[in-house]
């Protein structure tokens, strides 16, 4: 299984939309822990802005994320389905799955659920794309920084006292 590399951001740190937009099926692998890897399958025609959601609502750390495109809706939801249908001996809840070892996308069974998933359902070949969450992560701080209130010029209590402007009821 070849997976190839993209970043989120391009050299001059400006967004690299296009490489995410339209239909994808993806794969996020939390850290293993005591040889057993959770991960997520799952589809999004955004799949940034999902994974954005996911890493910043999460209560596991990612180690690894990855995704390919898909033409369509329909196909994207029949690839999605079709790869849960067989990983379902390893699910754990939802599109929640879990494999012993540190790298289950390298898997006999994880490879085989998504070849086969993807003869079935979609006309045309998949590569994997490898997604930097890095980027993800530095993106979504980003995306999540509230916007700096305007200043507001503290009230000054000892002159408003002094020239009567408070009640004596205060």
């Amino acid at each position: 299984m070849t997976i190839s590399s993209i970043t989120l951001f391009d050299e001059q740190g400006s967004f690299r939309m296009q490489d995410y937009a339209g239909y994808s099926v993806y794969a996020v692998f939390c850290k293993s822990f005591r040889g057993v890897t959770h991960f997520k399958v799952g589809m999004s025609e955004m799949v940034y802005e999902r994974l954005i959601s996911m890493i910043t609502a999460c209560p596991f750390e990612y180690a690894r994320a990855m995704h390919f495109s898909v033409r369509e809706k329909r196909e994207a939801h029949a690839v999605e389905a079709a790869i849960h249908r067989r990983l379902k001996a390893f699910r754990t809840r939802g599109e929640w799955f879990y494999m012993e070892g540190e790298e289950p996308e390298l898997s006999v069974e994880f490879q085989r659920a998504v070849d086969e998933a993807v003869r079935e359902n979609m006309k045309a070949s998949y590569r994997w794309k490898k997604i930097d969450l890095t980027d993800v992560a530095r993106f979504a701080s980003e995306k999540a920084k509230p916007a700096r209130p305007k200043s507001i010029k503290p009230r000054d209590f000892t002159s408003s006292v002094k020239r009567g402007k408070f009640s004596s009821s205060w």
